[in-house]
């Protein structure tokens, strides 16, 4: 187990007033060559496209937007704490939306602890109809719910079949949406 606390590590992006990357900073490119994704994602490439383009699934483009929404419209910074593994290793982030003025917002992620994982886990992202049975990924929290059932389970304890990738879609599950919105509000943490 790893913790992380320093702030030179966090990745700084500030989105405009259309929800497009305006710039990338700090960590970004190490990130992104930790996860063998340096040319892919190169952040002079990035500047300018909408966030939506790098978030997948409708529920999770949603509690995005409408975290965005809240920031631009409070002085108040919002905190979410979430999950984004690798396949060896469970890495648990913060992010923190800050509204530099009216229409920008910077958002701040910072990995805080890194716990490998006791097998690793590939997961892909598909299509609904794609996949006849798709897992459900929770972007928040990272737990997994197996096709046919209701019950939500973390990633350690899906053990899986064969070599091939877990063939995934994203939602936000039941309990990250009962944290973070209540009644319909959002709530501030």
């Amino acid at each position: 187990m790893t913790s992380v606390s320093e702030q030179a590590n966090d990745i700084l992006i500030v989105i405009d007033v259309l929800d497009r990357i305006e710039t990338i900073d700090g960590s970004w490119q190490q990130a992104a060559a930790a996860g063998g994704a340096e040319t892919a994602l190169r952040p002079d490439s990035l500047i300018g496209q909408p966030l939506t383009r790098f978030i997948s699934g409708d529920a999770t483009r949603m509690y995005h937007e409408a975290l965005l929404k809240l920031c631009r419209l409070s002085d108040t910074p919002l905190q979410r704490d979430y999950r984004c593994d690798t396949p060896e290793c469970e890495r648990h982030m913060r992010m923190w939306l800050r509204r530099l003025d009216r229409r920008r917002v910077e958002m701040r992620h910072r990995l805080l602890e890194l716990r490998p994982l006791p097998h690793p886990l590939r997961l892909q992202t598909t299509a609904a109809a794609a996949t006849a049975k798709p897992f459900v990924r929770c972007s928040v929290c990272n737990r997994l719910r197996p096709p046919d059932s209701n019950q939500w389970l973390e990633p350690a304890d899906i053990v899986p079949a064969a070599a091939t990738p877990l063939q995934v879609i994203h939602s936000v599950c039941p309990d990250c949406r009962q944290r973070d919105w209540c009644g319909g509000r959002i709530r501030r943490r």
